[in-house]
């Protein structure tokens, strides 16, 4: 993951193939590098854009913009984006609890 962000500093377009790329942006995030694990999940969203659970990704890093980076803005995009397609229960609901916090800020 270290290797990755460094990669980033070089070339911030770079993207590794798809699970690696989601394994990497889940380990940054893991690790607390909210601002690496937001690029790598971004990087993966505009390179996989097809993926069969990307409302996933895109509650995870509207998690990691609303209660990390300060990017209310984003969080809401992807937030509302995921929100219709998230299955019923605690992972619409959590995005449900997200988008009331933000809209009160």
């Amino acid at each position: 993951a270290g290797l990755y962000v460094r990669l980033l500093e070089l070339d911030p377009r770079q993207v590794m193939g798809q699970q690696q790329q989601l394994d990497l942006a889940n380990r940054l995030a893991s690790d607390g590098n909210y601002d690496a694990a937001a690029k790598a999940y971004e990087l993966f969203l505009s390179t996989y854009g097809k993926y069969a659970q990307r409302e996933q990704i895109e509650l995870m890093l509207g998690l990691i913009y609303a209660r990390y980076l300060n990017r209310g803005q984003r969080a809401l995009e992807l937030l509302r984006t995921a929100l219709p397609r998230l299955h019923e229960g605690s992972q619409k609901q959590l995005a449900q609890q997200m988008l009331d916090e933000i809209g009160q800020r």
